[in-house]
């Protein structure tokens, strides 16, 4: 039986709806990370990604990823709902440092 011929920007379309999705998803946990912080702290939470077992919060100096390690368990359960009994990791990164190594 022949397979019917799929263009090659259907993949494209796919890969892309998939990569919206994703974003989206990882924008409403940072709502929720910022929305359980003080205002000037959830200001500095400006990305994070939901791996499994691990949650990430990028900031954009050392001093806020201090604040933000220490408000560790009110972002947990800011994303309760996301997180699962695995997610035994979370880090914050500077994304400072990326930046620079990526010059």
């Amino acid at each position: 039986m022949k397979s019917k011929f799929r263009h090659p920007s259907a993949h494209v379309e796919n890969q892309l709806g998939a990569l919206t999705d994703r974003i989206a998803f990882h924008s409403g946990v940072l709502q929720k990370i910022r929305a359980a912080l003080p205002e000037e702290l959830a200001n500095h939470a400006v990305h994070c990604l939901l791996k499994p077992g691990k949650l990430i919060v990028f900031t954009d100096a050392s001093v806020w990823a201090a604040k933000l390690r220490f408000h560790q368990s009110i972002i947990i359960d800011a994303v309760g709902d996301w997180v699962t009994s695995d997610t035994t990791k979370f880090q914050v990164k500077l994304l400072s440092h990326l930046e620079s190594n990526t010059k």
